[in-house]
């Protein structure tokens, strides 16, 4: 085994971290927030989420309305159960999104309030913070949030044979 690792050494996919400024640009060129459509909206909630929090696509499955802390400029979302990075003695890291005054349309907190306000009606007793944008409007799973961010990562026009969803953790950081 040693003699395949020496001649054949694990190469990364992505040689280096992608430019994030390519997709700020192409969410920004969006509608402003109020005339966006439920499902932009989402795909650019999601989005930014991922650039500004860094976590893995199976923590913003696990954000819940119930679990969150609104401040005037901020949100905290505290999760109910074990992350991936979870080990004993070690409490769980709580999200926070706090807000970005410099542009409102890349603002993950006015984002956040458009959609929380836009999805209460449809929402039901659905307490998760990602749902459908599609009936039935239910609670949407990790690999849902992962198609989303692939869809906005292709919209941009980066290349999804390198970059994968999971690649926003590195461009964040």
């Amino acid at each position: 085994m040693k003699g395949v690792f020496r001649s054949r050494p694990p190469v990364p996919r992505c040689e280096s971290s992608w430019n994030v400024q390519v997709v700020l640009s192409n969410l920004a060129s969006f509608a402003p927030v109020n005339q966006l459509d439920l499902k932009s909206l989402t795909r650019k909630l999601v989005m930014l989420v991922a650039l500004v929090s860094a976590q893995r696509m199976q923590s913003f499955h696990l954000l819940d309305l119930q679990l969150m802390k609104t401040g005037t400029d901020m949100f905290e979302f505290a999760f109910p159960t074990h992350i991936k990075q979870s080990r004993p003695g070690y409490k769980n890291p709580s999200l926070q999104l706090k807000a970005y005054p410099a542009d409102p349309e890349l603002c993950v907190v006015t984002l956040l309030r458009e959609f929380i306000a836009r999805t209460q009606e449809i929402r039901g007793s659905e307490s998760k913070l990602f749902i459908s944008y599609v009936r039935p409007h239910h609670a949407v799973s990790k690999d849902t949030i992962a198609g989303w961010v692939r869809t906005v990562i292709m919209g941009a026009g980066l290349d999804l044979a390198i970059l994968k969803p999971h690649n926003t953790r590195t461009a964040a950081t």
